[in-house]
């Protein structure tokens, strides 16, 4: 089912991740991308879920929502946005510095434009979420499965 066919998922419609590193968290919905994923965000300070994205077949949709009012996602946020960096590789091969260790080798994270964005996504976001009663402790919460509940009967 694609995204236009969906009315359940529009933006802020909170999610449910069901695969990946941060399977269980909630997370808000921000747009649909050229290649056909979905943006979503925790936000970070909330849950510790930065912008990523994922596959629709991988989230399930609840009936929560947040009001993110006149909240644009920036055109930098597309999927090149996502392209991992090589890390900085200024290691010389000679004999002395086989021995030692790698420090010119250099760690590639997030650059200050990635988080400024992040940032800048996530503040309207929080302040959104503080107006509305529970739902930072509902966000913060994993979902899980006890025995005997079987999710295709449950509405969420």
């Amino acid at each position: 089912m694609s995204l236009q066919q969906d009315p359940k998922i529009s933006q802020g419609t909170v999610l449910i991740l069901l695969i990946g590193k941060f399977k269980g968290k909630r997370v808000v919905f921000l747009k649909k991308l050229s290649s056909g994923l979905l943006l979503v965000t925790g936000p970070y300070n909330v849950n510790g879920v930065p912008l990523t994205r994922i596959k629709r077949k991988y989230v399930i949709a609840t009936k929560t929502k947040v009001d993110l009012g006149e909240l644009v996602v920036p055109e930098e946020i597309n999927d090149k946005f996502f392209t991992p960096q090589k890390p900085i590789n200024n290691w010389e091969k000679t004999e002395e510095k086989f021995f030692t260790k790698k420090q010119d080798l250099k760690k590639v994270g997030l650059n200050e434009t990635q988080t400024k964005l992040q940032n800048q996504i996530d503040k309207p976001i929080y302040e959104a979420i503080k107006k509305v009663q529970y739902l930072k402790e509902y966000l913060t919460a994993r979902f899980k499965l006890q025995k005997g509940q079987l999710p295709h009967k449950m509405k969420f």
